[in-house]
């Protein structure tokens, strides 16, 4: 009876033995495979290192695991990438350089001119680039910064935020500065300006980042070498950038009743009762639209809008707001409205005057027509010759901005983005209005991403004057413009979709 025990407590043994390895041999395997085959603690493998094969077929079996993480890493926020661009132009008088990020040990690294200027984590969020821009711009000149802790003034006041005024100022700022010389008011005042032009800016086509990287850079200046209060317009950067919860964390810090605070925290109940004049106004408009109210958004236009029914922060807003009505008459008339505006700044306001008293957005293909009809003729416009129009007073009157702050470059991508992204939405309802795949075929081409809009602009303009619309609106010898801010100017690609 002892010899059977003994036999059964040695068969269990075993048993307990051999399942406890089984288990053991288990747990390595999956821990190997979860780490790539490398061994845990051990220094990664020059292998990881490499720059991704052209092809995922190419890399070897033993590497695919992070062959795949490379391929499908998306890259940093070109707009954060590029601000490091732009903030050292201005500190260094140099021009503007591109900046590249290569991603080594867990890590993006920045480089621009060859030399690394800063670090980001694998998804940097705005904070980390605020950190790190900040710590550019410290490296970059011997200015004082302003003294953590201190009181800060309040921002400067505004007279107004209508694009046009925001442009002048800006061209005005230019001419009193110096690379990288600004007294503190006049940088706080940039910053601003900037932030509340990229609020007003239309980028369906997305070829503003520059000027969006520009807002950045500035805003960073101005809280860093200044000793004014700009967490407003910090806080409404972060929102226009997507970066949600970090404009949540900065609009905490702002008076109760400050609008941006409301708008980014979506009380628009309180928001309403403080937006008599701007920025309230403006981010009212923009929060209607962004809640697709278009009966709200239209009495709020004739309440507050009713001397710039035409103005270009109403324009976007109706856009945004994905209305039938507004899609199916705004998108054939803002190409004759963003015209209308050059020519208001070349000093040639005719049209506005015989414009007004037409009520586009109530939607009439007739009522369009006689208002397209009105500004052409005020313009001296006919339909054909619209986009060539349109590039000859953007050339001559671009010439004015020479920068640093507002150059050339970003007045042309401001007004370019209106009017591609208006002939952009134009082709999209149209589109939507094909029910078959044939129908929908000739339409392709007036879809097309910002990637492939230079090649397709021929092609969608033909097939805007022969197919889709009675009045062509692009010049069949017109093309799109062409990709400003890129690899080769920010160094590195928007990254929100592309690894």
């Amino acid at each position: 009876m002892a010899v059977v025990r003994r036999r059964r407590a040695s068969r269990l043994a075993r048993l307990l033995f051999y399942g406890g390895a089984l288990v053991l041999a288990v747990y390595l395997g999956r821990e190997r495979l979860l780490t790539g085959g490398e061994e845990t603690g051990a220094a990664p493998a020059p292998a990881a290192r490499r720059r991704p094969a052209a092809s995922l077929l190419a890399v070897a079996p033993s590497e695919m695991r992070s062959g795949l993480r490379a391929a499908y890493r998306l890259r940093p926020d070109a707009r954060c990438v590029g601000a490091f661009s732009q903030m050292h132009a201005w500190l260094t008088g140099a021009s503007v350089l591109p900046v590249s990020a290569a991603f080594v040990d867990g890590q993006w690294r920045l480089a621009l001119g060859g030399a690394q200027v800063a670090t980001l984590p694998e998804l940097p969020d705005f904070d980390d680039c605020m950190r790190a821009l900040r710590a550019a711009a410290l490296g970059w000149t011997s200015a004082k910064p302003a003294t953590p802790g201190q009181p800060r003034r309040a921002a400067p006041g505004m007279d107004s935020i209508a694009p046009r005024d925001l442009l002048d100022e800006l061209r005005a700022l230019d001419g009193n500065s110096s690379g990288g010389r600004m007294d503190a008011r006049r940088m706080a005042t940039v910053a601003r300006d900037l932030v509340y032009l990229t609020a007003q800016s239309l980028d369906l086509m997305e070829t503003t980042d520059g000027l969006r990287a520009k807002a950045w850079a500035f805003v960073v200046l101005a809280d860093t070498f200044t000793d004014y209060d700009v967490r407003r317009e910090t806080a409404l950067l972060a929102y226009l950038l997507d970066y949600s919860e970090a404009a949540g964390r900065r609009a905490a810090d702002l008076p109760e009743g400050d609008p941006v605070r409301l708008f980014i925290r979506h009380d628009d109940a309180r928001l309403a009762t403080v937006a008599a004049s701007d920025p309230g106004r403006m981010l009212m408009l923009g929060r209607l639209a962004e809640n697709r109210d278009f009966p709200g958004w239209l009495a709020w236009v004739r309440q507050h809008y009713d001397a710039e029914p035409y103005g270009l922060p109403v324009l976007r807003s109706a856009l945004n707001l994905h209305a039938f009505v507004a899609n199916a008459m705004l998108p054939d008339l803002m190409p004759y409205v963003i015209l209308g505006h050059l020519f208001r700044e070349s000093g040639d306001s005719r049209w506005i005057g015989q414009a007004r008293e037409l009520d586009l957005y109530t939607g009439s293909a007739d009522g369009v027509a006689v208002i397209a009809a009105t500004i052409g003729k005020a313009l001296g416009v006919r339909a054909g010759d619209l986009a060539e129009r349109f590039d000859a007073t953007l050339d001559e009157l671009s010439a004015r901005y020479r920068g640093p702050v507002l150059d050339a470059e970003i007045y042309r991508d401001f007004y370019e983005a209106y009017f591609y992204s208006a002939l952009r939405a134009a082709a999209d309802f149209h589109l939507d209005q094909r029910s078959s795949i044939p129908a929908r075929a000739p339409s392709r081409a007036g879809t097309a991403t910002s990637s492939t809009r230079a090649r397709a602009a021929p092609s969608r303009a033909n097939w805007w004057r022969t197919s889709a619309h009675p009045t062509p609106l692009a010049h069949p010898r017109a093309s799109a413009p062409t990709p400003r801010w890129s690899a080769t100017s920010a160094g590195a690609s928007r990254s929100a979709s592309t690894p």
